[in-house]
């Protein structure tokens, strides 16, 4: 479901051509427009490289979005994907770049990066998470030479990327955090801690007393009705994955429905919600533009919401 009319196309183009035009920033206001700047770490020293897309009417005061990539590890398709909402809903978008070398395969990305590999339990330094990486780069955006004045951000992940979001929330829980969005997940970690990891939480150090403030976070399961092909060379087809569903559509109804279930038992509020996106397959692109509205609506929310506290 691409969007590839003349007139985007001619958008897009402008926005590639003021990029070029104006250097990369490294420290310091960002340009409004597109772009790329690079950081450090200041725990680990590591260079971030994130690619992002300002609006001209972003207010400082709105949540920023930050936005993950898929396995292909390509930051800068999924900030083009996004330039055009970003323009139309007045936000701030910012795709950091997970490299191989830094965040090797699933072990090293979507699974947190918190073990040697799935089968290898050797536990790493809490410090190499990829899991931290949401909160480092919004306490960089929101520093003192930063681009935001918001208390909180926002997240959307795409297949790889949605599977980063979910466990993310549930491993490494950042309070800021006030809207995630997983879209199109290959395959879930339950929230449970009787299924082992990668299926489940046991062995990761969460307990039960840890699944409510997952259950209960702001989480929408975003969900193409064609992401049904059950012979995609990436979808995981391991036992336990196959007991989630045939396809990513099915098994994203599955994991929405445990959840619930889970939250039943243990009787504490449950906050996610699905969404399905008519007409669209595997495609980051086709999701965005939902997940971008959904953006906007929350930062709607909230601006009323601050609106009312003050007339009060």
């Amino acid at each position: 479901m691409a969007r590839s009319d003349p007139g985007k196309r001619l958008f897009r183009l402008l926005f590639w051509m003021v990029a070029i035009l104006i250097p990369a920033a490294v420290s310091g206001a960002l340009p409004r427009g597109v772009g790329q700047f690079v950081f450090n770490d200041p725990e680990t020293g590591r260079e971030i490289a994130c690619w992002y897309v300002l609006a001209d009417s972003y207010e400082r005061s709105d949540p920023p979005v930050i936005v993950f990539h898929g396995m292909k590890r390509n930051p800068d398709d999924y900030r083009d994907s996004w330039i055009e909402d970003a323009e139309r809903f007045g936000l701030f978008v910012v795709v950091p770049y997970f490299s191989e070398e830094d965040y090797p395969g699933t072990s090293g990305y979507n699974l947190g990066n918190l073990f040697s590999s799935e089968s290898d339990r050797t536990r790493k330094p809490e410090s190499v998470s990829s899991f931290r990486i949401p909160e480092v780069v919004f306490d960089h955006l929101s520093s003192s030479d930063g681009e935001t004045e918001a208390a909180g951000y926002m997240v959307f992940g795409h297949s790889a990327g949605a599977q980063f979001v979910h466990r993310m929330i549930a491993l490494h829980p950042d309070p800021r955090l006030r809207l995630a969005i997983a879209a199109n997940a290959g395959w879930y970690t339950y929230p449970n801690v009787t299924d082992d990891w990668p299926y489940g939480f046991r062995g990761t150090g969460l307990t039960e007393a840890d699944l409510p403030p997952l259950l209960g976070a702001n989480l929408v399961i975003l969900l193409g009705d064609q992401d049904i092909d059950e012979t995609q060379d990436n979808l995981r087809r391991t036992p336990e994955a196959m007991l989630q569903g045939r396809h990513r559509f099915e098994r994203g109804h599955r994991f929405f429905q445990v959840g619930q279930a889970q939250a039943a038992c243990m009787g504490v509020p449950f906050g996610w919600r699905i969404q399905v996106v008519p007409g669209v397959a595997h495609d980051q692109g086709g999701m965005a533009p939902v997940a971008a509205a959904l953006m906007a609506e929350a930062i709607r929310g909230d601006r009323a919401g601050h609106s009312c506290e003050a007339g009060d």
